[in-house]
């Protein structure tokens, strides 16, 4: 090999070497976004129930033969509405025979009153003893305890009466039928089952750490058949089962046209929009053991560390462990979200033109990050 072409191997060699030690503190084109964009709602779900304490049954109050039934499975009825009707003949005739025994002590007290103030005036001109004048009183005390008893006699028989009429004790939906036109019922036999739509709230049963979190959500919704119904926290129980954990807690609806019957007894879950959002999982580094994500600060990587963070999954944003990127930082907090996994701490970045962009998807919607049973999403 000649002089030349040893000058001309020796040339590009140097020129290449030069290249990469410019390329090598060249700064890294990077692409970010405002922290604002990025951050998505976090939401969680729990096994649920809707339950009815106001599910009851109606029962005959007396004993008799069943004359009518006036509803039948899923009819609405109104409070003080005619469930059914006793034959009630019996209970009329005691009735008519308690009145008859008013008006006849009625008679005897009205007689009593009359000799008692005749006994009295003679008594008073010494015609008549005093010893019979006590009598009168006496007498007259007697018929009018007696007649204050057949009032009382006359108001049970009513009240029988009454009782042959069984009606709604509130607005409601018949659930179940139990007996028949025809039937001889015995007192406390049941006839209907009768279901309180309005009295219906949702029961789920939480982990402390998710109690915590429903309490303060940003919204909260019954899962069923593909409907949503809002609800809102009635009451927590204070206590605690044993084996499981967990704490009870009831919910009620908010009233929408959607709400019906049907959902009593129904099983869902609820879910609840957590009041703290979260970092989708992509945008997740991992520098000297811990996970965290890439800011651009004055054109240089800054790494920061999350240490509630796990692999694959979204990290919520807690203010009191890295303030700097809780979700009421403002938008001047740029994410790096291309080029973040081969950057270092101290990194110089070029931000791409027109980088910062909207943290919306293609469609215009956020997406949302839902998580089961109140584990943070995935």
């Amino acid at each position: 090999m000649n002089k030349g072409h040893r000058a001309i191997i020796g040339l590009v060699t140097l020129l290449s070497i030069q290249a990469g030690i410019q390329s090598t503190f060249a700064d890294t084109l990077v692409r970010v976004k405002p922290l604002a964009d990025v951050l998505e709602p976090t939401f969680y779900s729990a096994p649920a129930d809707v339950v009815n304490e106001q599910h009851i049954s109606l029962s005959a109050e007396l004993a008799g033969v069943l004359a009518a039934l006036h509803v039948q499975v899923g009819d609405a009825v109104l409070k003080g509405q005619d469930i059914a009707a006793l034959e009630c003949q019996d209970y009329r005739l005691s009735e008519a025979q308690a009145i008859q025994g008013v008006n006849a002590l009625a008679s005897q007290v009205t007689l009593a009153q009359q000799q008692f103030k005749r006994t009295r005036t003679l008594q008073k001109s010494g015609s008549a003893s005093i010893e019979l004048l006590n009598q009168r009183q006496t007498e007259l005390s007697a018929l009018t305890a007696q007649l204050k008893g057949q009032n009382i006699q006359v108001q049970q028989a009513q009240r029988n009466t009454s009782r042959c009429i069984v009606k709604a004790p509130f607005d409601g939906v018949i659930t179940q039928v139990m007996t028949a036109q025809g039937a001889y019922l015995s007192v406390g036999a049941p006839l209907v089952k009768l279901l309180n739509i309005t009295q219906a709230e949702v029961s789920a049963r939480l982990l402390p750490q998710q109690l915590e979190s429903m309490q303060q959500a940003v919204r909260l919704d019954f899962s069923f058949n593909r409907q949503k119904y809002p609800l809102s926290i009635r009451a927590a129980v204070p206590l605690v089962q044993q084996v499981a954990r967990t704490q009870e807690v009831r919910l009620n609806f908010i009233q929408t046209p959607g709400l019906s019957a049907a959902l009593s007894g129904a099983s869902g879950e609820v879910i609840w929009e957590s009041s703290v959002a979260s970092i989708p999982p992509e945008y997740l580094v991992k520098r000297n053991g811990s996970l965290g994500v890439m800011l651009a600060e004055n054109s240089v990587a800054k790494f920061i560390a999350l240490p509630s963070a796990k692999e694959g999954q979204a990290v919520m944003l807690q203010a009191s462990a890295e303030p700097m990127l809780s979700s009421s930082s403002d938008n001047n907090v740029l994410l790096i979200v291309q080029g973040q996994h081969v950057l270092k701490e101290g990194d110089k970045v070029e931000i791409e033109a027109e980088a910062i962009v909207s943290g919306e998807s293609n469609n215009g919607a956020r997406m949302e990050v839902k998580a089961d049973a109140g584990a943070p999403a995935e």
